[in-house]
């Protein structure tokens, strides 16, 4: 199991390297639909001192420990150093492995680790490491103690799960540094986007406007994938929000005023004439010189009993343009 898993994590990181795509084992929203990113996600590193430093702790302690608890009890031991440190006396070989001086190396290598992130060094999952090391400390507390504290145990250890679990769902509420969170998010919907994924992308770009509005691009993104999906009503508020955040850029204007331009006449044919006259009113709000809007509108409005706003509508249409 421990080489199986160590050579997983090699190949996905050199595939990674290579250029190849792993995005199908990020970690991230999809994770409610596509529950393997939840162990998948674990297997990329982002550099070679990444991968030989996980590797080679990953491969002393694992053999060790797979051979104490066998394969599936091993499978679901998700971080061996808490574990390690609450067992140590329970064996000599785990007290062989880890000597007071192991110890602090992982106890300095995460506050380090904290450090770099918070100094915009190097970011690092440092969430994903306390978590882990917590479940550790748990499982390992479980071994050899009292039935009463092994339930207890346990139950802690499903309560952190599944807090993390939630806490994965629930981010854009509890985000702490929402703007990069935002941007990871946006570029992983972008690429879901080319790759007309588009039901991923949607997700993805959900959770990034939540996390941060003023990114015009991820609502234009947004955009395109609810319309992809035909959900019109997401894609138009999407592209309304995109346009608050750039009021001026007139191509923008001119291709939501012809979505709903395009929408209102769909709606005038099929009978919605109500519906029509406040598409075409959004149209001819943001163009007002929509030559094909203002016949329109005034189609509808007339079709409504609106007859004083049809004649308006039909007198601005013969206006020339400016």
């Amino acid at each position: 199991m421990t080489t199986g898993i160590g050579v997983a994590a090699l190949v996905v990181t050199v595939a990674s390297f290579a250029g190849l795509d792993i995005s199908g084992l990020d970690f991230d929203i999809r994770f409610v639909r596509q529950p393997w990113r939840l162990v998948g996600s674990a297997l990329p590193h982002v550099n070679v001192l990444h991968l030989g430093f996980n590797l080679y702790w990953f491969w002393r302690l694992g053999t060790v420990i797979e051979e104490m608890l066998g394969w599936w009890r091993y499978l679901v031991l998700i971080v061996v150093a808490g574990y390690l440190w609450v067992n140590q006396k329970a064996s000599e070989k785990t007290l062989a492995l880890m000597s007071r001086s192991t110890i602090g190396l992982f106890v300095g290598w995460f506050f380090a680790c904290i450090a770099l992130t918070a100094t915009g060094i190097l970011a690092v999952g440092n969430v994903a490491h306390a978590v882990g090391a917590i479940l550790g400390f748990f499982i390992g507390a479980r071994q050899g103690a009292p039935r009463w504290r092994r339930h207890a145990v346990l139950a802690a250890t499903i309560a952190v799960v599944i807090v993390s679990l939630l806490a994965a769902i629930v981010r854009p509420a509890m985000n702490f540094s929402p703007a990069q969170a935002a941007a990871v998010d946006g570029y992983r919907g972008y690429t879901a986007l080319l790759k007309n994924r588009n039901l991923d992308a949607a997700l993805l770009l959900s959770q990034a406007v939540q996390l941060d509005e003023s990114v015009k691009t991820n609502w234009m993104n947004l955009a395109i994938a609810s319309r992809r999906l035909n959900r019109t009503d997401l894609a138009l508020d999407a592209w309304e929000h995109a346009l608050a955040l750039d009021p001026g850029n007139l191509d923008d204007r001119r291709f939501v005023a012809g979505l709903y331009r395009s929408l209102g006449g769909a709606a005038q044919t099929s009978g919605q004439h109500k519906k029509a006259v406040d598409l075409l009113r959004r149209a001819v709000r943001l163009q007002n010189d929509d030559a094909a809007a203002w016949p329109a509108l005034a189609v509808s409005l007339e079709q409504i009993g609106a007859r004083d706003e049809a004649s308006a509508a039909v007198r601005r249409a013969e206006r020339p343009a400016p």
